[in-house]
């Protein structure tokens, strides 16, 4: 039977350890975070190969934290560095898999590749994770329709038709799937429901279409009057 006086000491041992670990892990937190700040400052300015070295300090000064090899990814995807920003985007997932914005970024790496099924799963994930987030959702559909994936494009947006009812994001992705589906009418009117959400500053793009698509049709009334839309 051990001397409880050991007992004692040994555990006093232990809690000293993890108090000074703990201590430590605190102190380099912080200065990563410091490290981190500078290489965000960096990658905003547009000054990447300064923000690639100060966020490389901050994770080799706390490697723990899912959002340094994130902004990494970001830093590396700016600089063409592909491969490097998948690799950095699945260190962020690994570090924090219930993390939705890793996910993303991974979809737009495999988007470049053209690997649009695994692409349209990483923005699935993602949306899973974060559903009130438009740009996700809003991806994953845009992949599936540029995927050729029609019927699961539709699908996805019928279950997010209530959440995003009136996002002009989504009617543009549902034109897209009736124009694919060879329905000109029902493309001019979800281009024209999206133009109706959309701010006149943002909208020369779609009235455009409209015009466009009305043209198409053999509608000449209607596409004189998309030209004479005030965002053009």
């Amino acid at each position: 039977m051990q001397d409880p006086a050991a007992e004692i000491r040994e555990l006093g041992g232990l809690v000293g350890y993890q108090v000074r670990h703990d201590a430590r892990d605190r102190f380099d937190r912080a200065n990563a975070n410091v490290v981190y700040d500078q290489a965000l400052q960096s990658f905003h300015a547009g000054q990447f190969e300064e923000a690639l070295t100060h966020i490389d300090k901050a994770i080799a000064r706390f490697p723990k934290e899912a959002s340094y090899p994130l902004l990494r990814g970001r830093i590396l995807l700016e600089m063409k560095r592909v491969d490097l920003a998948r690799e950095s985007f699945a260190k962020a997932i690994e570090l924090a898999p219930e993390a939705a914005e890793p996910h993303y970024y991974l979809g737009i790496v495999l988007q470049r590749w053209d690997e649009l099924d695994k692409a349209a799963a990483e923005y699935a994930k993602a949306a899973e994770l974060a559903p009130a987030q438009l740009q996700y959702v809003a991806a994953e559909c845009e992949t599936l329709v540029a995927a050729g994936r029609l019927d699961d494009a539709q699908r996805r947006l019928d279950a997010v038709s209530k959440t995003f009812e009136f996002s002009p994001v989504l009617d543009r992705v549902r034109a897209d799937i009736a124009g694919q589906r060879g329905d000109l009418a029902g493309r001019a009117r979800w281009l024209a429901a999206a133009r109706l959400r959309t701010e006149p500053g943002k909208a020369a793009v779609l009235a455009e279409e409209i015009a466009a698509t009305e043209f198409e049709l053999g509608h000449w009334a209607e596409c004189l009057s998309a030209l004479e839309d005030e965002a053009l």
